[in-house]
């Protein structure tokens, strides 16, 4: 009867789900609600799906403000927090976070409309059992309600009002991924998320607006047993690496794999893999080259993320540069097209026309 419930839920939020709201999972297990005309609501003590809010004025989790509602949701033994909101608000949440209020107003003008973009992307596709589209971590883009919110940011969103990128060729949503610095090239998403299928075309797109980043170019080593040590769920075994090295390159000259002998073994490891497993903080993107050096792995490194779609570091770069938000855009999306969020929504037969 799980589907009966999330309809009644739904009926409650007064929601169009394949409309312009957004749905983010906040909180999950615990935590305490609080609503100017109930109240203190304690999470682990509803004992059926609510929402809470009127839509207008603020509710609160965790002493956190958010516009829109906030639903409790049962979900299996899980009871998950879902902030249910328009996508615009969301997006005056989101850009604080993920990009300098500082910038120039055209980059963060351009994260607007990259933001916007990729959490309709994402709420168009499936994620959360049908109960959230978007969490509010990195997993997503990081969310933090109200608070988050500042006056150059919020003017960014009001005047990006309602745009969105489409593909060029279908006008579908286009999947708007991006990352902080992209070290002179970016990448195609396919060399990220092997597998995946996107629906849109992406280029490699060669980036000198980024040399001004602090990210432009790194270093970071390793020693022999914190490096095995760390890669230790992905299989390898030993006590020294013998040798390392570049076994296979994407588009751009990132590294797709890695051959890696220990006195305990041969491995060819994926370079993602590994980044993950380093830490992304540390190996800051697979745009590198790997050597040992004195017990240690060595690598020297550019660009900060997975490098697809808009380099953060290179829009502010064009922006300094006098390039409008919309010439950004073109330069990132080359097969992407400015639209309307509710036009697109509407050719896609999810709204009906007003």
């Amino acid at each position: 009867m799980k589907w009966l419930s999330l309809l009644l839920l739904f009926l409650m939020v007064g929601l169009n789900l394949l409309g312009e709201d957004v749905r983010v999972l906040i909180g999950q297990g615990d935590g305490v609600v609080f609503v100017a005309n109930k109240g203190l609501v304690d999470v682990r003590e509803v004992q059926e799906d609510i929402c809470f809010g009127d839509g207008q004025s603020l509710v609160y989790y965790q002493n956190r403000p958010y516009r829109g509602r906030i639903c409790v949701v049962k979900s299996g033994e899980n009871v998950l927090v879902v902030n249910v909101l328009d996508i615009e608000d969301y997006v005056k949440g989101v850009l604080y976070n993920e990009i300098s209020h500082y910038w120039p107003i055209e980059a963060i003008k351009a994260q607007a409309v990259v933001s916007r973009t990729y959490a309709l992307y994402r709420a168009l596709s499936s994620g959360g059992e049908g109960i959230f589209d978007l969490k509010d971590d990195q997993s997503s883009q990081v969310y933090r309600g109200y608070n988050s919110e500042r006056f150059r940011t919020n003017k960014a969103v009001d005047e990006t009002k309602g745009e969105i990128l489409v593909c060029s060729d279908t006008n579908r949503v286009f999947p708007a991924f991006y990352h902080a610095c992209c070290g002179g090239e970016t990448e195609l998403p396919q060399d990220v998320w092997s597998g995946t299928k996107f629906g849109c075309a992406f280029e490699v797109v060669k980036d000198p607006f980024c040399s001004i980043s602090p990210y432009r170019s790194w270093k970071y080593e390793i020693s022999f047993s914190n490096f095995i040590f760390s890669l230790h769920r992905l299989g390898v075994r030993g006590k020294e690496v013998k040798y390392i090295s570049i076994s296979e390159s994407t588009h751009s000259g990132r590294t797709k794999s890695i051959l890696l002998i220990t006195d305990k073994g041969q491995y060819v490891l994926s370079a993602q893999d590994v980044r993950i497993s380093l830490g992304p903080s540390k190996l800051k993107s697979t745009l590198f080259k790997v050597q040992i050096q004195n017990n240690k792995v060595v690598f020297d490194g550019h660009g900060w993320g997975h490098g697809v779609g808009m380099c953060q570091w290179g829009a502010y770069g064009m922006a300094l540069k006098g390039y409008n938000y919309r010439e950004i855009l073109k330069f990132y999306y080359p097969n992407a097209n400015i639209s309307n969020i509710s036009s697109v929504l509407v050719s896609l037969g999810l709204v009906k026309k007003k």
